[in-house]
């Protein structure tokens, strides 16, 4: 499929947001939270990435924001190359990490992201706001600088708008103001009077405490980098049932078991994929997405980091190694679920089912 970018617009200096045209059949499959699944063509190499609909679901617009990373091909390409009119291909929405608003029901949601993982929470709130409008949306966001804090000016508005409903508290790790694209928001301040430091169990406990969930059935959305994800969890596990913390990764670095010495044997994989059955010899240091991709069999993967979960596929025979499952539960490890970007054969046989 494809998509037209309509606008581009620079959110800071390394983040800008795209707008694209979407037919209301793939706005209407949407959930605020998920994300889009974009192919990119770099110098002869197709690259594919998921970037989160920051709009809601029920508008016309889908937005997507992209940070630049140091050496990162796609977000570079995307911040310096692309531009408004140029076309884009795409495979789906797809995600796990969504919300579905109910005009009668009445909870508290605590929202709590760092840097660009506030995309994915950005849709959330808003279709919140909107459309559940009894329930408590509560947002702690933390940044390096003012500079990055992202749609910063949405949120006061935001906060006034909706007030006694939505409640929001900035920390930051590096409070000097740079005096760059948001120093007119400090003010002619160039201090941060607000909070400083990072989000740690204290500063968490006293954000939960200053905003009470009155007794409501309370939900945790936590996004941002994996380090960052497993601390507040950890924090939360103390006092909130499992079922309530839910996570988003927008960045995983490659993590993998230093004691795995790949030997070069060669293992049998049977595959089915798309309701047809492939069989294929695997060396044991290949991951199972890379040996398909080569097989030009155009299997389900975007970010290829473990962090979103297009490649999960079912593990019916044999053993794998995963190198990342951060995408995945426990439970969902626990039924043979894989992450196949992520995942080696190390049996001498084995068999997967891809369920899309």
């Amino acid at each position: 499929m494809q998509t037209k970018i309509v606008r581009k617009i620079k959110e800071s200096h390394d983040t800008v947001s795209l707008e694209l045209e979407l037919s209301p059949s793939i706005l209407n499959e949407f959930k605020s939270g998920q994300y889009l699944d974009l192919e990119f063509e770099i110098n002869g190499k197709l690259y594919v990435r998921p970037y989160s609909v920051s709009s809601i679901s029920d508008s016309s617009k889908a937005w997507i924001t992209v940070k630049k990373i140091n050496k990162g091909i796609v977000s570079n390409y995307i911040f310096d190359v692309l531009k408004e009119f140029d076309q884009i291909q795409f495979k789906k929405v797809n995600g796990k990490f969504f919300v579905v608003p109910n005009h009668s029901t009445r909870k508290a949601y605590y929202f709590i992201a760092a840097g660009v993982g506030i995309t994915p929470i950005k849709s959330m709130i808003h279709s919140l706001l909107e459309n559940e409008p009894t329930s408590l949306v509560h947002l702690f966001y933390a940044n390096k600088t003012q500079e990055d804090i992202l749609f910063y000016p949405l949120w006061l508005e935001w906060k006034e708008k909706y007030r006694d409903q939505f409640f929001v508290e900035f920390i930051l790790s590096k409070s000097e103001n740079t005096g760059g694209f948001f120093s007119f928001l400090s003010k002619k301040s160039n201090t941060w009077n607000g909070l400083k430091g990072r989000i740690n169990e204290l500063q968490l406990n006293r954000f939960l405490n200053e905003h009470p969930s009155q007794e409501l059935e309370s939900h945790f959305y936590i996004c941002g980098p994996e380090e960052f994800n497993q601390s507040i969890s950890s924090i939360l596990k103390k006092s909130v049932p499992p079922s309530q913390i839910h996570l988003e990764y927008f960045h995983i670095e490659q993590s993998a078991d230093t004691n795995f010495s790949p030997s070069g044997k060669k293992s049998h994989l049977k595959v089915k994929l798309r309701g047809k059955d492939y069989e294929f010899e695997i060396d044991q240091s290949k991951k199972i997405i890379d040996l398909l991709v080569e097989k030009k069999l155009n299997p389900p993967y975007s970010c290829s980091s473990g962090a979103c979960a297009t490649c999960i596929a079912k593990l019916h025979e044999g053993k794998v190694k995963m190198d990342v499952s951060m995408a995945l539960d426990q439970e969902e490890i626990d039924q043979n679920w894989i992450l196949s970007c992520q995942s080696r054969v190390i049996s001498d046989t084995a068999s997967i089912e891809f369920m899309e």
